[in-house]
């Protein structure tokens, strides 16, 4: 009796622990990994959302770098983290939505592995190409390849990167040979030096050079023209249906990661992404703001996880 007495007054013991743990939380620093390179899309919008949740937390949040595979390792880090809301990530669509469709060995569930808090926003991805390259238009652009066969490349760090420039191989008939890149900021530096003549990436990361006029942009890939993008044409006024993407940034924490933790950071980010000087600056760096309830994220990623995968079958790409 003494046995099956002190087992029930541990248990309880234990239960009563959590929710005090989740009502000091947090009283230590957070690491927030960033599974993609300083300079990224990603990192950015860390560095202007962060300081306003430290700010409401009252507590640091160490961004912690960790580019690689599209986004996994870093995800992979924190799939394994202990779920007590002190390691985080930021991931996207090549982490979470679209990872399955282009990996053979994704070393996590996008899904059951984590909790997905909240989705910060979007930001779209224009096709990019070197400044000096002679065309103005994605129809000039494949007459392009064509006319120089096996000379003209593609670069790609991402899921969408890679998506889209398939998409120009099998929908349009260019001939284009794809460059795999770790990161995107170095992409980006051998397209401004031609050494790569075509690249999909997000708007926060290619902003510096568009503004700077290295690079140009042909399109859009979505069929619609974006607000943070009005002088770039979407796909359908040139006549393309066959491609739609676009790439979100969220928070997502291990799976177990206590609910009280959870619904704070989905509170504080809520209030965050609707202050009108936050919407601005996010804006300035290329991305718009979520305006959805953080809690229709988890359903939202398992759609967008299904739309990846037949973007990709319809690219032709198949896992590797």
């Amino acid at each position: 009796m003494r046995h099956w007495l002190s087992i029930v007054c541990g248990v309880a013991t234990l239960l009563g622990t959590l929710p005090a743990a989740a009502q000091t939380y947090p009283n230590r620093p957070i690491t927030l990994v960033v599974p993609f390179a300083p300079g990224s899309g990603t990192d950015g919008v860390a560095r202007v959302v962060m300081p306003r949740i430290e700010a409401a937390l009252g507590q640091t949040i160490v961004i912690d770098n960790k580019p690689g595979a599209t986004g996994t390792i870093g995800s992979a880090i924190v799939a394994r983290a202990a779920p007590d809301g002190y390691t985080l990530l930021l991931g996207g669509v090549s982490s979470h939505a679209a990872s399955r469709a282009l990996l053979k060995h994704v070393p996590y569930d996008p899904v059951k592995d984590f909790v997905a808090i909240a989705k910060f926003g979007v930001y779209p991805f224009p096709y990019l190409v070197p400044k000096d390259l002679p065309v103005k238009t994605l129809s000039e652009f494949v007459a392009y390849t064509k006319a120089n066969a096996g000379k003209v490349s593609y670069a790609y760090a991402n899921a969408p990167g890679r998506i889209s420039g398939e998409a120009l191989r099998r929908h349009l008939g260019a001939d284009l040979t794809a460059v795999p890149y770790r990161a995107s900021p170095a992409a980006i530096t051998d397209l401004v030096a031609g050494r790569v003549q075509i690249m999909v990436v997000d708007h926060t990361t290619a902003l510096a050079q568009l503004e700077g006029g290295n690079i140009r942009a042909l399109s859009t890939t979505t069929q619609e023209r974006s607000a943070l993008l009005p002088g770039v044409p979407g796909l359908r006024e040139q006549g393309y249906g066959w491609l739609e993407l676009q790439a979100w940034v969220g928070l997502f924490a291990p799976a177990g990661t206590p609910d009280a933790i959870v619904q704070r950071f989905r509170t504080e980010l809520s209030k965050a992404l609707a202050e009108p000087d936050l919407i601005a600056k996010l804006a300035a760096v290329g991305f718009e703001a979520a305006k959805e309830d953080p809690a229709e994220f988890p359903k939202k990623l398992e759609q967008d996880i299904a739309i990846w995968k037949q973007q990709a079958e319809e690219a032709g790409i198949k896992p590797e």
